[in-house]
Formats: structure tokens, C-alpha cells, sequence
């Protein structure tokens, strides 16, 4: 039997799912979001929590972190270090104290794996390779499942659109995967689009309700408030993924959407607060639309359009992505959704998915999904 474990450590949680297989048949798959605290020294909060919630989680799977057979980490918490490059050296020093003789692999911008031992260390520019290396876990999931076309992830904070040609991930940016964070953001790869913690002020200068246009003002109410009453989105699933598992309850959401536009729940019945919560949700759906008519632009002709596939995945797939997708008149023929594990929300799941699946992987062992 072999038991691995995928992880991806964000910013304020680190999300871990434990596979055990026997010769190709799951046995154990379980995954789950853990919060990671966010005080004035970030080094600290991954020193002392970052081990505790892997310690709680591998006690919740019965097994002892000595009986892993491989583990493989993508990270998206570099903006907790200056310079960025920072975050891999102290993410490496962690897991390597917490692992000891287990190994341990962090994945590269590319798919490499790479060994903590084997880490450029003294080589600045080669650690930015690891650097926001958590859109490659759903990149890859995408090019096992089409040829040409697009992966689409969208989570909690940001939405990645990276293009697949030939079956391959971003042929182009990737050519040079220490610069492909700068390649990423210039090329429209990557968005600060989230389904929890985007500000609302970030989707629109202006709200309509009741036939008037109304400012938003910039009070720093979030995406979160646009779902917790969505039917689109499952309340607890949302809940497990967001920052610190918190969410605001129904009234809190509704008076947060009111007082996006200045006003109060007295001033605003019911329905005025859902016109608001749909024109937030409007805006975006439209932005996240827009961003992937950039890049399909950029990466494919207009007459290959028909022939692409376009996958799905993270908490925002069927919230967000696929109506942007309807928006753009791309066919649901032409979506790729991740079937297995819908029973776990395991679609929602997919960067850390990935990493377990890579681990198996480096054991000789591959799973069908």
C-alpha cells in the first residue's frame, strides 16, 4: 500500500488531502482547508501552525506522519515574506523539521519536483520558480484530460486561467519558469478574483436597485457576501474553504450588501438587497468572462475556438466560471469537469488533488480519475 500526501499552503491555510492506495485501487482519500493565523510576524505563525495543522489533520486520518511514503507541496503564501523568495527557504526549513526522513517535494512552476535537499538555495532567481506554484496542480488535472484548451481555477482569492497546447501547460510562459510569476500577471494568468475575500468595491463603481444607480462605497466588504445565501454555492462547502472557516450569517451579509452602497436594511427592503448581491455577482461574472476573452484571444485563433475544451475547477466552478463560460457562448459540450470524488467535493479541491496524485507518481503507482 502506498500512502502519500498532497499539500498547498496558502496564506492564511493550508489545504492537505492524505491518499492511500493499493495497487491503483483508493483505499483512504480524504482532503480538507486549514486555517493559518495571520499576526505581525508571518515567519512565526508557519513555524509553530503550519506543523500543528498538519500534526491534526494526519491524526484525523490515523495515520503517523513516519508511515507516508512521499509528500509533494505547492504554495501560494509568498506575500507573508520579503523578499518572496524568502517564503520557499522557511516553507523548506518547516516541512524538512516536521517530515524529517519522510520525503518531501515541492513542485516547480513547470511540474518539477524538487527534493528540499535539492533547493536552489544560494540561487535567488531559481527559487522564484516555487514561488505561487499552486495553479499548477488544476493545470495539470486539465492537460491529463484534453488536448488543447483552457484551466480555469478559481478559489477563495484568485481566479488562474492557464492555456493547454497539445497537452501541454503554458508552453510558452513556462519555457522560462523562474520568471513565470512576472509572465503570469503580465499575460493575464492570474486575477484577484476570489469567491470569499475580493472587495466588492474591486466588481463596481456603481450598483443599481429599484431603478436608481448607486456608488459603492469602499467599506471592504467581500466576495463572501454574495454566496452565503447563493444556491449556486453549498453554505458549508464555502465555509470549509474560507479564511479561518468563518462566514458572515444571512442578516450580517444582507446588511454588508446595503451598506456597500451607503445605505442601511431600513432604507433597503429585501428585494433591493438581492438586486445588489445580483449586481455584484453580475460584475463579477462579466470580469472573470472578460479575463478568459483575453487569453483565448492571446492563445488561440477564432476558428479553433469551437474545438477547445475548457475545465473548470475550485470552489468557484459552477458559481462563477461556468455562467462566464455561458456569458462567452462556449458549448457546456465544451467543459471538462473532474468527475471523480464528487462525493468530497473533491472538484473543489484540485491543487491539492494534484499534489497527492504527483506523489503517487513519484512512487510508481498512478491512479485513473
Amino acid at each position: 500500500m502506498k500512502k502519500v500526501l498532497g499539500l498547498d499552503v496558502g496564506n492564511a491555510k493550508v489545504k492537505a488531502l492524505f491518499l492511500a492506495t493499493d495497487n491503483g485501487s483508493v483505499q483512504q482519500c480524504a482532503w480538507d482547508s486549514l486555517p493559518l493565523p495571520v499576526s505581525q510576524d508571518r515567519a512565526i505563525d508557519f513555524t509553530l501552525y503550519l506543523p500543528l495543522q498538519l500534526l491534526q489533520f494526519l491524526q484525523a486520518q490515523r495515520i503517523a506522519k513516519q508511515d507516508l511514503d512521499q509528500v509533494v507541496v505547492c504554495c501560494s503564501h509568498s506575500f507573508a515574506f520579503d523578499p518572496y523568495s524568502d517564503s520557499i527557504l522557511h516553507l523548506a526549513q518547516v516541512l524538512n523539521d516536521f517530515f524529517e526522513a519522510v520525503p518531501v517535494a515541492l513542485v516547480r512552476a513547470d511540474g518539477a519536483l524538487t527534493p528540499l535537499a535539492e533547493l536552489p538555495v544560494d540561487d535567488t532567481n531559481s527559487l522564484y520558480g516555487y514561488v505561487f506554484s499552486n495553479f499548477y496542480g488544476s493545470a495539470w488535472l486539465a492537460s491529463q484530460k484534453m488536448h488543447n484548451g483552457l484551466s480555469l481555477d478559481m478559489g477563495t482569492t484568485t481566479l488562474d486561467i492557464i492555456p493547454i497546447h497539445r497537452g501541454r501547460i503554458d508552453p510558452t510562459g513556462l519555457a522560462q519558469p523562474n520568471d513565470y510569476l512576472r509572465f503570469r500577471y503580465h499575460q493575464d494568468r492570474i486575477h484577484w478574483l476570489g469567491m470569499t475575500v475580493t472587495p466588492l468595491e474591486k466588481l463596481a463603481q456603481r450598483i443599481s436597485c429599484a431603478g436608481q444607480s448607486y456608488q459603492v462605497v469602499p467599506r471592504g466588504y467581500r466576495t463572501e457576501n454574495l454566496f452565503v445565501s447563493s444556491e449556486s454555492t453549498s453554505t458549508s462547502l464555502l465555509q470549509q474553504h474560507a479564511y479561518g472557516k468563518c462566514l458572515p450569517a444571512q442578516a450580517q451579509a444582507q446588511r454588508y450588501l446595503a451598506e456597500s452602497i451607503g445605505l442601511d436594511r431600513h432604507l433597503l427592503s429585501a428585494d433591493d438587497i438581492e438586486a445588489i448581491r445580483q449586481g455584484f455577482l453580475e460584475a463579477l461574472i462579466t470580469q472573470v468572462s472578460q479575463a478568459i476573452e483575453r487569453v483565448l484571444e492571446r492563445e488561440f485563433t477564432a476558428s479553433a475556438r469551437s474545438e477547445l475544451k475548457i475545465a473548470t475547477f475550485a470552489l468557484g466552478a459552477k458559481a462563477v466560471l461556468q455562467p462566464a463560460l455561458q456569458q462567452l457562448g462556449i458549448s457546456p459540450a465544451q467543459w471538462v469537469q473532474l468527475d471523480y470524488g464528487q462525493d468530497s467535493a473533491l472538484w473543489s479541491a484540485t491543487s491539492v488533488f494534484a499534489m497527492a496524485l504527483l506523489a503517487l507518481e513519484q512512487q510508481g503507482e498512478s491512479l485513473a480519475f
